[in-house]
């Protein structure tokens, strides 16, 4: 299919930019482990650790987290204010929208779903006989993993990448 410069493609971060929250740190919470894991997403920040290096020991702190958890998160999140009518407006403007996300696919995709986004990419906490096992399943998606996701959108979508737009608030989205 040919490229189409009519269209173009709004892909969003989610944990504070598409959402007010952190997703780590309502799991965190639940879990128990809030300081935990502020310290190690503080030492990330500073550079001391990687993103991968930090999500995979933040997410060992989950361990035996019952898989209902993910209900309750999501009925915690709030939409950042605007964020509704910005996807609204896109879509009726006819624009492709896809969320990357380094947080969860178990809060990404209903909230892709609710919204109405076809495409999205977020990291999958390992669940067995409902409880979180604190691992990570597949490749984790870091900076580059979000960049990757774009061009996939982008193709799937027969749009050219200088008619796409990424929107988000870290290190991790540039």
């Amino acid at each position: 299919m040919p490229l189409s410069y009519n269209r173009k493609l709004v892909v969003l971060d989610v944990d504070s930019t598409l959402i007010n929250e952190e997703v780590i740190d309502l799991l965190a919470k639940k879990a128990g482990h809030e300081k935990e894991v502020s310290k190690i997403t503080e030492s990330a920040m500073a550079g001391e650790i990687d993103f991968e290096e930090s999500l995979r020991r933040r997410v060992k702190l989950l361990t035996g987290l019952r898989s209902s958890v993910f209900d309750e998160i999501q009925s915690e999140i709030t939409l950042t204010t605007g964020a509704k009518e910005l996807i609204d407006t896109l879509k009726q403007r006819g624009f492709a929208i896809g969320l990357v996300s380094g947080g969860f696919v178990q809060v990404i995709k209903p909230l892709a779903e609710e919204l109405g986004i076809a495409h999205f990419r977020a990291n999958n906490l390992e669940v067995v006989d409902g409880l979180l096992t604190g691992n990570v399943t597949g490749k984790v998606v870091d900076r580059t993993a979000k960049a990757q996701a774009l061009q996939e959108f982008a193709e799937i979508e027969s749009i050219p990448l200088d008619c796409a737009i990424a929107i988000g608030d870290g290190a991790n989205d540039i």
